[in-house]
C-alpha cells in the first residue's frame, strides 16, 4: 500500500475533529477524499504532512512522514498563495526545486530543465516569463500544479485543486493527473464534485469525522456510502 492510516484521531482542545480513522490508499492509483464541510478532509490531508498534530500511526510505502517527506509533495489551496506577489511563473515554479538545495547553492541547470519538462507537461511553459498576478484561475491552478510536480514525488497530495476554475481548466488537470498516474504516481485529492467521482477517480474514501466507507469507486457508490456521511 502507497499510504496507510492506523487509529488516527485530532482534537482541537475539546472538539474532536477526527475520531479513530483507519483506511488504506491502493499504490499507483487517483484517490479521492470526500464528505460534507466541516468533516475533517483538510485536517486528514495535514495529519499525513504532519501538518497537524495527531495521535495514530501513518506510513508511506511501510516508511515513516521523515524518512519520506522527499518524496512527498502537497498543493494547498491556491487562495493561500499571495498571487499579488511580484513573481514570475518560472521563479515559482523553481520554489518546488528549493527543499533539494543547500543554503549556499543556487539553482543549477538541471533544476531549470525539471522545470521547463514540468511547465511543458502542464501547458504552461508559453507562459514561463509572466507574472503570476497576471493568470487567469485556471492557468494559476496549473502552475500551482507544476510547483508540487518539479520536486518529482511519488505521493501527490492536493486540497481542492479544482475549486472556482473553468470547465476547460478542470479537464486539463484530470489530464495532466491522469499522465502522472500512468507515470506510477499516488495521487490523493480532497474533491467536493460528487459527480467526478466515477469519471475520474480509481478509489474514494469517505468522512465525516470518521471514516465511513472508503475503496474502490465503483463499490463505494454503489454500497451508497456518501449518501450516509452527508446524512450523518
Amino acid at each position: 500500500m502507497a499510504i496507510v492510516v492506523s487509529n488516527v484521531s485530532v482534537s482541537y482542545e475539546d472538539y474532536i475533529v477526527l475520531n479513530d480513522v483507519n483506511f488504506n490508499i491502493p499504490v499507483n492509483t487517483i484517490t479521492a477524499i470526500v464528505g460534507p464541510n466541516g468533516a475533517g478532509k483538510s485536517t486528514l490531508l495535514k495529519a499525513k504532512l504532519g501538518l497537524t498534530d495527531f495521535t495514530g500511526k501513518i506510513t508511506f510505502f511501510g516508511k515513516s512522514l521523515n524518512e519520506s517527506r522527499s518524496k512527498i509533495s502537497f498543493m494547498s489551496q491556491y487562495q493561500e498563495v499571495d498571487w499579488h506577489f511580484p513573481m514570475t511563473v518560472l521563479d515559482l515554479v523553481l520554489m518546488g526545486r528549493a527543499p533539494f538545495l543547500k543554503f549556499w547553492q543556487s539553482y543549477s541547470k538541471e533544476d531549470i530543465s525539471l522545470v521547463e519538462k514540468t511547465l511543458r507537461e502542464v501547458g504552461m511553459w508559453i507562459k514561463k516569463d509572466s507574472l503570476i498576478s497576471n493568470l487567469s484561475g485556471g492557468q494559476k491552478q496549473k502552475v500551482f500544479l507544476a510547483r508540487s510536480l518539479v520536486s518529482n514525488p511519488d505521493i501527490l497530495f492536493l486540497d481542492e485543486p479544482l475549486a472556482g476554475i473553468d470547465y476547460k481548466s478542470m479537464i486539463d488537470i484530470f489530464q495532466i493527473l491522469k499522465n502522472q498516474k500512468a507515470n506510477g504516481k499516488t495521487i490523493v485529492i480532497v474533491h467536493h464534485n460528487i459527480e467526478d467521482l466515477s469519471k475520474y477517480f480509481d478509489n474514494v474514501v469517505v468522512v465525516n469525522k470518521k471514516i465511513i466507507d472508503f475503496g474502490s469507486t465503483k463499490d463505494v457508490l454503489k454500497r451508497g456510502s456518501i449518501s450516509k456521511a452527508f446524512n450523518n
